[in-house]
């Protein structure tokens, strides 16, 4: 699409008033350019409200300093490593809740939301862009949002299920060409992989993973080598599934929802990853409370 009008980062965070609520993509695609734009205008704001889930980000959170704390407000339902300096110095709160029940609180109004703030792939063709590699909370934010802020990046995969959103939706759009963050995978120490060994032998064949992140989850999705037919509907997909589903373990026919799928909530790993979902029908992203 040639006719798209993009806008200045700070001329898109413009659009946030005092006393909102705003929703934070996350896992490893934070809009961090529109955070910094919105941390500009501290002076004029006051009482904004940020809610960020599960995220690891390249830098701390410039919003969430004590010079900052009338202006901003951080809201962690899943403490990300952005905010823990923050939460170290009394400048972000916690919700303690299970990431799953989110999706609810948005849209039952009992955390009411104002604005999201989105990191999406190029629009195809026809208007669409992908939310990518993280679908979690993002999806019901932007939902229930008034007002749908996004950078438009290019190194945003593409992938299939809920996270799509039509530009005509989006009310400011600016072009932030960010690279993914990525994680390196942890090697397992002979301690987590003899825990793993252990996990793996009570795995039976055709059995559906979630898989949580970490030396442990490495170490039990290591073991599995040997197994068969095995199906992945997990929060987090990982670089770990790669070998097992390239063999063919994972295949997923075992399934009863979405045979044939890997369905996860968000992702988190290496460029190698991302690409490998990029367009890859045998991928799906939905909502953390699907």
């Amino acid at each position: 699409m040639n006719d798209l009008h993009y806008v200045s980062p700070d001329e898109a965070v413009r659009l946030v008033k005092s006393g909102d609520t705003i929703v934070v993509q996350g896992s490893t695609s934070i809009p961090q350019e529109l955070l910094r734009a919105l941390t500009r205008r501290a002076h004029e704001l006051r009482d904004v409200k940020i809610i960020s889930g599960f995220g690891i980000a390249a830098e701390d959170a410039p919003y969430a300093k004590k010079e900052y704390i009338d202006s901003f407000r951080a809201l962690n339902i899943f403490v990300p490593n952005c905010l823990r300096n923050a939460m170290k110095e009394g400048t972000a709160d916690t919700i303690p809740c299970f990431l799953g029940e989110v999706p609810g609180l948005f849209r039952s109004g009992i955390v009411p939301v104002d604005v999201t703030f989105l990191n999406v792939s190029e629009p195809d063709d026809e208007g669409y862009c992908s939310f990518g590699i993280s679908a979690d909370i993002a999806f019901s934010g932007a939902e229930c949002s008034k007002t749908i802020i996004a950078q438009v990046n290019k190194y945003m995969p593409r992938t299939f299920g809920d996270p799509v959103i039509h530009v005509s939706k989006i009310s400011a759009m600016c072009r932030v060409d960010e690279p993914i963050v990525e994680v390196p995978t942890p090697t397992p120490t002979a301690l987590e992989t003899k825990i793993g060994n252990y996990i793996a032998a009570e795995i039976p064949d055709g059995a559906t993973l979630q898989i949580g992140v970490g030396g442990i989850p490495n170490a039990v999705i290591n073991a599995l080598s040997n197994h068969k037919h095995l199906g992945l509907h997990t929060e987090a997909i990982t670089d770990g599934v790669l070998p097992l589903i390239q063999k063919g373990i994972i295949d997923n026919s075992l399934k009863k929802i979405l045979p044939g799928k890997s369905v996860g909530s968000l992702v988190l790993g290496s460029r190698q990853l991302y690409d490998y979902i990029d367009g890859n029908p045998d991928f799906v992203i939905r909502d953390v409370a699907w």
